[in-house]
């Protein structure tokens, strides 16, 4: 007997000193700006540093300091 399983949306919020980290909004934006240095990028990793209040992410595992998003 087949059954039918409904989809349970979750999200994951950080919050550390008095602010918000949205992980899939962090995602989203990393993604986003790795598209502006390559359009054809294929793996984008996100390293979250709270106590800059910004994440650094690499693209195809190159990083720059110019791989920056304030949060």
């Amino acid at each position: 007997m087949a059954t039918k399983t409904t989809g349970v949306k979750s999200t994951i919020t950080l919050q550390l000193n008095g602010k918000d980290y949205d992980f899939d909004k962090i995602a989203k934006d990393s993604v986003a700006a790795a598209q502006k240095v390559n359009k054809a990028v294929k793996a984008v990793n996100v390293y979250v540093n709270a106590a800059d209040s910004a994440a650094y992410f690499t693209v195809d595992g190159a990083g720059s300091a110019d791989y920056k998003i304030e949060l």
